[in-house]
């Protein structure tokens, strides 16, 4: 209930959104990340801030990021 979209959720949303990245190899993760982090907001959320999470899509978000965090982890075993 005390979630709103104001000029400090604005500004800190974009800030998130548009974080830059350092080279482009881990663009597509970053990418990813970006957008599995917006599909775990609940739904009225997404559409507060006027965030898209396509139905279609998170199956593959979902699965991309499975994929990148078991390779984490492995690494760091």
């Amino acid at each position: 209930p005390h979630m709103a979209r104001d000029a400090r959720a604005r500004e800190v949303c974009g800030l998130i959104l548009s974080q830059p990245v350092p080279n482009i190899m881990p663009e597509p993760i970053h990418a990813l990340a970006v957008q599995a982090s917006i599909d775990l907001l609940p739904v009225w959320a997404q559409r507060m801030h006027r965030l898209r999470s396509p139905p279609l899509s998170r199956p593959l978000v979902r699965a991309g990021m499975f994929g990148i965090a078991r390779t984490l982890r492995w690494a760091f075993k």
